[in-house]
């Protein structure tokens, strides 16, 4: 029997078992008692059809949702692991792949310089990729999983992301990864424009004053001095509209 997701969303509400009874009871006009919760969420009972129908209903979920159908909370890790793992290696069967999810992970691997780094866990002492871990589809183990977990920690340690995968599909899991990886892309990326801008802008300021000492001291004429804060000047990228 599938776990009925009745205390996740009860927590979720912020009430006790006695408050969401009263809640149905009163805003909802659904007859179900802080007992029958109880034996909901222990998993004592389950609803029947109806009364799964009603529920859902009355709490705004999806019937499949609150019945427990979809992705578990505790099987998120091992389904993230799986899903990175698979997708990332189905290019060496299939060339040319056109794998949105596989896409996703490289790009973001060819961000961070490490996109043939995974099949360094599958190479034998002489460098060369072992053919039997090949033939077996590259498996699973703690060092490639730790790449992974090291890797997109985005998306194993982001409590409010791995709560959004609770209940989803195969399809709508592949989704919100992609989504997800693309939005760190696009983060980092600026970020680091930011910090390169930074960068230039403190180090075109640093030359400006050094040509502005060596003025002040005869070193060199204030038309070079003019020369320098121009050539300086021109560094500085422009937005092009």
């Amino acid at each position: 029997m599938k776990n009925l997701r009745l205390k996740y969303i009860r927590s979720k509400m912020g009430f006790t078992q006695k408050e969401l009874a009263n809640y149905l009871q009163e805003a909802k006009h659904l007859k179900i008692s802080r007992g029958t919760i109880a034996k909901y969420e222990s998993g004592v009972n389950f609803p029947s059809k109806r009364t799964l129908k009603a529920l859902s209903k009355a709490l705004e979920v999806s019937e499949d949702f609150l019945a427990g159908n979809g992705l578990q909370t505790e099987d998120i890790e091992d389904t993230l692991l799986n899903l990175l793992q698979k997708n990332f290696f189905i290019s060496y069967s299939y060339s040319n792949s056109n794998n949105s999810t596989h896409n996703a992970i490289h790009h973001y691997l060819e961000y961070l310089e490490k996109e043939n780094e995974p099949y360094n866990f599958y190479k034998d002492s002489n460098g060369d990729l072992n053919t039997v871990l090949v033939n077996t589809k590259f498996p699973r183990y703690k060092e490639i999983d730790n790449f992974w977990k090291n890797n997109f920690k985005f998306l194993f340690e982001d409590r409010k992301f791995k709560e959004t995968l609770i209940g989803s599909n195969k399809t709508e899991l592949k989704e919100e990864v992609i989504q997800r990886i693309n939005e760190e892309v696009n983060k980092d990326i600026k970020n680091h424009n930011v910090t390169t801008f930074i960068n230039l802008i403190d180090e075109i300021s640093h030359n400006i004053k050094q040509a502005a000492i060596k003025e002040s001291k005869n070193k060199i004429l204030k038309k070079e001095l003019s020369d320098i804060i121009n050539i300086q000047i021109e560094r500085i990228p422009r937005n092009e509209k």
